[in-house]
């Protein structure tokens, strides 16, 4: 293959990689190998695509050949270490990143990888470390967005419906996978006016799905005025936060002997309690009564 021939072809992998059309991109790949059989990048990509279709084995196999070829150290580690961390071989993943960011300290997209595992093993402090280390590094990076969009839903509900909707992007026509594409890209970056438009546009398209059915009736309600507290408390660290503050505050005007300051703290305690409880439903409530 010559050099024009390799970079229309490397062309047309980025493109499918885009578009998460994994068995494309192993089709293309193999062809790159069948003229140049020592080519490494080629090795990688099959890597990246059989993680990404969860055929775990493949994937290591291929991006280790990358590696001994000569491919680059740092992405091949970190996708070493997610491959790790998906069969939940926690210690040879752990290795995997430190092998990544010996190559490259300043990697904002290793940081975020060991950060989720660091979240997914438990712990929790050096996570919150790696991903704010993460998004110091390069706040703009699409796949460091990502992962710190993902890090807070790893106890979410919604972060199966998210995983659904990546999941879409390989088995569907090209403009449903261009629709959520972009409106997953704006929904991490927290616009959701245009990740509902790009959504909307999806399911106009494919009017059965239930994953964007239910994605665009969460993201409908989610923007009702009643939640607008919710969302600051959520800005401020989240609930656990008020809870906190609210309660050493109390016993902190209780002793001081500050009674009456106590019993307005306590009324004001217990209301934002129900309203939290209450809010959520009641904006769904409501959505669907207006419409």
């Amino acid at each position: 293959m010559d050099e024009r021939a390799s970079r229309a072809l490397d062309s047309k992998i980025d493109h499918y990689l885009g578009m998460r059309r994994y068995a494309k991109v192993i089709e293309l790949a193999k062809e790159g190998l069948a003229d140049n059989p020592g080519q490494a990048r080629y090795y990688f990509y099959l890597g990246v695509c059989f993680y990404s279709l969860e055929r775990y084995r493949e994937a290591e196999d291929h991006l280790q050949e990358a590696l001994v070829l000569g491919y680059d150290k740092e992405a091949v580690f970190e996708w070493l270490g997610d491959v790790h961390t998906k069969t939940k071989r926690w210690v040879e993943a752990e290795r995997a990143y430190l092998d990544a960011l010996g190559d490259n300290p300043e990697s904002a997209r290793v940081h975020a990888s060991y950060a989720m595992l660091m979240r997914e093993t438990g712990h929790n402090d050096k996570a919150d470390q790696l991903m704010r280390k993460a998004l110091e590094l390069d706040p703009e990076d699409d796949y460091v967005v990502r992962s710190h969009y993902m890090f807070a839903l790893t106890k979410d509900s919604r972060l199966q419906q998210i995983q659904s909707l990546e999941r879409l992007m390989q088995v569907s026509g090209d403009q449903i996978a261009i629709e959520v594409h972009l409106g997953l890209d704006a929904l991490y970056r927290d616009r959701l006016t245009e990740a509902r438009d790009h959504f909307r546009q999806a399911f106009l398209l494919d009017p059965t799905n239930k994953e964007l059915a239910a994605l665009l009736e969460e993201l409908d309600w989610g923007r009702h005025p009643i939640l607008v507290p919710l969302r600051l408390v959520e800005k401020i660290g989240g609930p656990m936060v008020v809870y906190v503050v609210g309660l050493g505050t109390m016993l902190g005007t209780r002793a001081l002997g500050w009674e009456q300051a106590t019993i307005v703290l306590l009324v004001l305690y217990f209301t934002y309690l129900i309203y939290s409880w209450t809010a959520k439903p009641l904006a769904k409530l409501l959505t669907r009564i207006r419409g």
